[in-house]
């Protein structure tokens, strides 16, 4: 007795098998009419599917951003810095306002990185003031009690919109910064601590985004281990080019104003980037890196060339 494998119908073979049906059927016209629909509905099923993959991928790339902590594409409005390399580069063409970044300075042990460091992130302060529809304070943080009042206004944080707290321990720091975060009620929080441990920085990250302030972190040297920010910028100051000047025998470095070499190293969500940032009295701009203009210590490497 021999057996026979039974093959099963492709689709194809199943529509023919049932036209065929149709025709050698008195009720051809009744089965052609049910076959139709069904033929149709696949059809636009499948048209449905190819419309909701964008909506799809955008619900995913959400979750992912949701997931490594950046909230920019769940709503969270951006700040865009008015330097049109570095928005380029940026998540959305800003910093995000729920969110913290870190600013450090390449110091080499004379205090010039630091400085620089502090100098950008007062300017990027100032351009939270003056981008806050609400006019709303900015507040800075600090373990000691020599902020320059007239150097941070010439940033654009006027004295009106600064609330200021020295002499603070770190824990306590922390805390007042987590907390000023999370109240919703100040255009940004400018904090001068290093070394988070990524339990702290995520606290500060959901702070941050509770509150939707952004958290600017302030620290001498850039910190060693993992980043939990959003951002992490290193800043070092770069020669002025306004000519040497006598200082009785000696001649004396350019001065001028203010120029950074400004290296983006971390962007969840953008790219990295290097630049020459200079600061003029009506604000800042990318400038492109003269090579006869050397930083102020030999352990920084030269930027790249970027168009103004």
């Amino acid at each position: 007795m021999s057996s026979h494998r039974v093959r099963p119908l492709g689709p194809k073979e199943d529509v023919m098998s049932s036209l065929a049906v149709c025709n050698t059927t008195p009720r051809a016209p009744q089965l052609l009419a049910t076959l139709a629909p069904s033929v149709g509905a696949n059809q636009n099923q499948a048209q449905q599917q190819q419309t909701r993959k964008p909506a799809k991928l955008a619900a995913l790339r959400a979750q992912i951003q949701r997931l490594e902590g950046h909230r920019t594409a769940a709503g969270a409005a951006v700040l865009p810095l008015g330097l049109a390399p570095i928005d380029a580069v940026l998540p959305e063409g800003g910093l995000s306002r729920a969110a913290v970044h870190e600013i450090a300075g390449a110091d080499a042990g004379d205090g010039a990185g630091d400085g620089a460091a502090t100098g950008f992130c007062a300017a990027i302060a100032g351009r939270l003031l003056a981008a806050d529809a609400q006019a709303r304070p900015v507040l800075w943080l600090s373990p000691g009690r020599d902020l320059y009042a007239p150097g941070l206004a010439a940033c654009g944080l006027t004295p009106g919109r600064l609330l200021t707290a020295g002499g603070l321990k770190r824990k306590d720091l922390i805390w007042a910064l987590e907390t000023a975060l999370r109240s919703g009620t100040l255009a940004g929080v400018v904090a001068e601590v290093a070394g988070l441990d990524l339990t702290s920085a995520r606290r500060l990250q959901l702070a941050a985004e509770a509150g939707r302030t952004p958290a600017l972190l302030l620290a001498p040297t850039p910190p060693v281990g993992p980043v939990a920010a959003v951002t992490r910028w290193v800043v070092s100051a770069l020669r002025g080019t306004e000519g040497t000047r006598r200082v009785g025998a000696e001649l004396a470095p350019p001065v001028g104003r203010a120029r950074w070499h400004t290296r983006l190293v971390k962007c969840r969500g953008g790219r990295p980037g290097d630049w020459t940032v200079c600061w003029r009295a009506d604000g800042w701009q990318v400038e492109a890196p003269d090579t006869a203009t050397l930083p102020l210590w030999s352990g920084l490497a030269q930027p790249e060339a970027v168009a103004c």
